[in-house]
């Protein structure tokens, strides 16, 4: 296997690993699933088939005890998935040169993915969580079935048989993409530097390696930050053209309509930022609806946004001083309220 392949199946790997955390995660902090049986189940089904897997393939059965198998909880799972991908992980980075491992861990992306289109089903079925599904590359889309809401993905060990003739392209394609992400990281320091021309310059530079939604947006985020909001805007349009499910460019449209007090529009943008497939941090249109909100003076709408957020980032202090601050003011206000509604007359 060359190089360039190792390239690949470890992208691949790390997008099936991180979907499947992802699932893992929710399913640890929202106790309506860590207690349902099916759940529960398919955690466990999860849990065993991975440690058949790696035992067979890749460990000595030798290195386990039997017990550890034994119905795990949902952070039990987590934490044993969690140690079972920095093995793999550690593998791919030796860079070994196998085609045995390529099928190896090509069966353990397929396996992620077979259990995480089920788990991610029971989190759709049972509550208003929403997980980003993988950014697909060499992994297949699969069609939905009838009766499954979520699609299943797969990879075709056969994909990395690459001719010879096609490496240098490859190599080609992984030092642009390098580069770029090079400059995406010196920009986002230049940022945390407040040098917002020199941020600037670097996506800008980086868009002309990989212009990619997320460098478009990260482009547009840097206009704003020099004060050219109109600019901004367009480049999040840009991104939305090259990547309709990118979520930030959304919000991001979003946040530039509410610095002007655009508010209904900005609510628009929001909206449309939390039905997007692919965003990481999708708290934060809840986020920014929330301050909308705010703004326009309806605080119980406010709130909602605000709990909204926190079941993505429930241990977000600030988030939860927020909305503790907002039930409070809230109740004071019903209690002012009753009192004046209920106060003899004059």
């Amino acid at each position: 296997m060359k190089t360039t392949k190792t390239n690949l199946l470890f992208a691949e790997f790390i997008n099936a690993a991180g979907y499947q955390e992802r699932i893992l995660q929710a399913i640890v902090h929202y106790s309506s699933l860590s207690s349902d049986v099916n759940v529960l189940n398919l955690c466990v089904k999860m849990h065993d088939d991975l440690f058949i897997l790696l035992t067979d393939n890749i460990l000595c059965k030798g290195f386990y005890l039997a017990e550890e198998s034994q119905n795990p909880s949902p952070r039990e799972t987590l934490s044993h998935f969690q140690s079972s991908m920095k093995v793999i992980e550690y593998l791919l980075k030796m860079n070994l040169h196998t085609d045995y491992l390529t099928k190896t861990v090509t069966k353990i992306i397929n396996l992620i993915y077979q259990h995480a289109q089920l788990l991610h089903e029971e989190i759709i079925k049972k509550t208003n969580l929403t997980i980003d599904y993988p950014r697909v590359n060499l992994t297949q889309m699969q069609d939905q079935s009838q009766n499954m809401a979520v699609p299943l993905f797969y990879l075709d060990d056969q994909r990395f048989e690459l001719d010879e003739s096609q490496t240098p392209v490859f190599s080609l394609d992984f030092r642009r993409i390098d580069r770029c992400n090079e400059l995406i990281k010196d920009g986002h320091q230049k940022i945390f530097e407040k040098k917002y021309p020199e941020a600037l310059d670097r996506f800008l530079k980086a868009a002309s390696y990989n212009a990619t939604a997320e460098v478009l947006t990260l482009i547009g985020w840097s206009y704003s930050l020099t004060g050219n909001i109109p600019k901004a805007r367009e480049y999040c349009l840009k991104a939305i053209k090259k990547d309709p499910d990118f979520g930030p460019p959304y919000n991001d449209m979003g946040n530039y309509l509410l610095i002007e007090n655009r508010l209904d529009e900005s609510l628009k943008w929001f909206d449309l930022a939390k039905k997007c497939r692919n965003y990481q941090h999708r708290e934060y249109p809840f986020i920014n609806a929330g301050k909308a909100y705010i703004n326009k003076k309806e605080f119980a709408k406010a709130l909602m946004e605000f709990e909204k957020a926190l079941t993505f980032t429930p241990y977000n202090k600030e988030l939860t001083e927020t909305i503790n601050r907002l039930k409070s003011s809230l109740k004071n206000t019903y209690i002012k309220e009753t009192f004046l509604e209920d106060a003899p007359l004059q």
